[in-house]
């Protein structure tokens, strides 16, 4: 007997199966639904008539052959470091924890949370529902972002109490193994009032059905920042050649906040990238740092007061 086929491209049947597969709370399962038909609603980028698409190839993007649903590899991948050296660590291989490098007993007991996305939706659901694209990405903000927000297979989320300083850094590998298996990740860190991160993630992978088949990615980085918070942040890309890679970050400082976000891209076939730091406090700081061989959209967005500094 022949095993029924996963649907192929995002469809309404291929959201269809995915949520009902997850099983997961129906908060999620309605953010799920909306993002889907925003995704519908909204027209995809015009390069002729969009300034942040111009020059961007989009005609030659086939969604339809990005498999949302298939079927996910084993892999041997190297984590980012040796455990000893980070706060803690992941490694997701499509979509599957393959090693964590857990948190200290310390760090467990003063409230940090360091897991994967998945995890997150059980252990901490309060605060998913709270910060999982209410704030900083939301659905609605584009095209792309929608199909992420409808679609998104697993990720990291990182929390930080009050006056937590956490000295080493958290460090995560996501790779995309399965070839035509479409890399649907999502970062989201909440730091609260005086705390304190460095946090580095590295993207892999990226492999094609054939000779002649793309890969796809659509990922969405959230920071939020209360108070006094700091963090250094550190995204790197290192997708094959046959990868199309959108995705957007937006990080919202609140007072007297101190964020250097450093955003290198290697790789891929085509990397669209929109990143925005909202200085929204009072002395808020963004240093928004890169290594392009990409194309990519930066926002600063300075909430009308003049002690709130940026650098690019």
């Amino acid at each position: 007997m022949t095993a029924p086929t996963k649907p192929h491209g995002f469809t309404e049947e291929a959201i269809t199966a995915l949520i009902a597969a997850r099983g997961e709370p129906a908060w999620m399962t309605a953010r799920r639904r909306a993002a889907w038909e925003a995704f519908n609603a909204l027209p995809m980028p015009d390069p002729r008539k969009d300034e942040e698409w111009r020059r961007t190839p989009l005609r030659r993007l086939q969604l339809d052959d990005a498999s949302p649903l298939g079927a996910a590899r084993r892999a041997e991948v190297t984590p980012l470091a040796e455990d000893a050296a980070l706060a803690a660590g992941l490694t997701l291989v499509d979509g599957n924890v393959a090693h964590r490098a857990p948190l200290s007993d310390e760090l467990r007991k003063q409230g940090v949370i360091v897991t994967d996305l998945r995890t997150a939706l059980v252990e901490h659901a309060g605060l998913l529902e709270r910060y999982f694209m209410t704030t900083a990405v939301k659905a609605t903000d584009a095209k792309f972002t929608a199909l992420h927000g409808a679609f998104w297979d697993n990720g990291v989320f990182v929390y930080v109490p009050k006056g937590v300083a956490v000295a080493l850094p958290v460090g995560v590998v996501v790779a995309a193994a399965a070839p035509g298996r479409a890399s649907l990740t999502h970062t989201l860190i909440v730091m609260e009032r005086d705390s304190q991160l460095k946090y580095v993630e590295e993207l892999r992978g990226g492999v094609p059905e054939n000779a002649e088949a793309q890969s796809f990615a659509s990922r969405a980085i959230e920071i939020l920042m209360a108070d006094s918070a700091t963090l250094d942040y550190a995204t790197i890309q290192r997708f094959g050649p046959a990868m199309y890679d959108f995705y957007q970050t937006r990080a919202i400082l609140g007072k007297e906040t101190n964020l250097t976000l450093h955003t290198i891209e290697l790789g891929a076939q085509l990397s669209k990238g929109h990143i925005e730091a909202s200085l929204e406090g009072d002395g808020a700081s963004a240093k928004l740092l890169g290594l392009y061989f990409a194309d990519h959209h930066l926002s600063l967005i300075h909430i009308s007061e003049p002690t709130r500094q940026a650098e690019i």
